[in-house]
């Protein structure tokens, strides 16, 4: 009895376990045969398999309505006025009269509306016509400079030509006053005299080269300053055009403005 105890522990010990334990359970189990029919307590076959096809054509349909529409949420998680009982506010339906009246103000608005294009178009119209006017004016001003400019140097060089025109007649007076002494001069004096004459006959050749070329500056500068002339007219009028045209359109706005006033 006493071999037999120790023999067991020591099987426990070393991980064994009872032999009658393990044949005591074995005995408790009952045997299960194969081949025999299932207890009435459990589902058959064809019934799981009914009801795995219900459970795969609920989530068909489940997977349908998430498709049509994934972000509603479930019906049952909100009730509708009719649910409640709560009466829904009917739509108020427009009467003629406010129809027409809605009309009315609509129209008149769009007519605002025009109005207020209407008048921008003709004060942006009116602001490039300025804008216009105001170069024009600008090179009308500037070719006027010009032409003062020239009409100077016209001005100045007719100077210098009368001053040796001036010049030439003090020579040609001298001249006269020598050859009327010609005849009472000796020898000696009449050749020094003749020679003096052709000097001054020489300068006045001088001289006259010079008023022809002070002349001749004057003219260019002349033709310059009526060329700068035609042209500052050319740009005085066009900008008189403009700015009348620029005024046009602001009349036409601020008649527009009163009307719709």
């Amino acid at each position: 009895m006493t071999s037999s105890y120790l023999e067991d522990e020591d099987r426990v010990f070393y991980g064994g376990k009872k032999s009658s334990d393990k044949t005591s359970k074995q005995e408790e189990e009952p045997y299960e045969d194969p081949l025999e029919d299932p207890p009435n307590n459990q589902d058959t076959y064809e019934d799981k398999q009914n009801t795995y096809e219900d459970n795969q054509g609920s989530y068909e349909d489940n997977q349908d309505t998430y498709e049509e529409n994934p972000y509603d949420t479930p019906s049952s998680t909100y009730s509708t006025p009719e649910d409640t009982g709560r009466q829904v506010p009917k739509k108020h339906e427009l009467t003629e009269e406010e129809l027409e009246r809605q009309i009315k103000e609509s129209r008149l608005a769009k007519r605002k509306a025009e109005s207020v294009h209407d008048i921008t178009v003709l004060r942006q119209r009116a602001a490039e016509q300025s804008e216009q006017a105001a170069k024009f004016y600008k090179k009308y001003r500037a070719e006027e400079a010009q032409q003062v400019k020239h009409e100077q140097a016209v001005a100045k060089y007719r100077r210098k030509s009368e001053k040796y025109q001036e010049k030439i007649k003090d020579v040609e007076v001298k001249i006269a006053d020598k050859e009327a002494s010609l005849g009472y001069l000796e020898s000696g004096k009449l050749e020094r005299a003749h020679v003096k004459i052709a000097k001054l006959k020489g300068k006045i050749a001088k001289l006259k080269s010079k008023v022809s070329t002070a002349e001749a500056k004057a003219a260019k500068h002349r033709q310059k300053a009526v060329g700068r002339k035609r042209r500052a007219t050319e740009y005085l009028e066009k900008s008189k055009i403009h700015e009348a045209e620029a005024k046009a359109y602001n009349n036409r706005a601020n008649r527009l403005e009163k009307i719709t006033s």
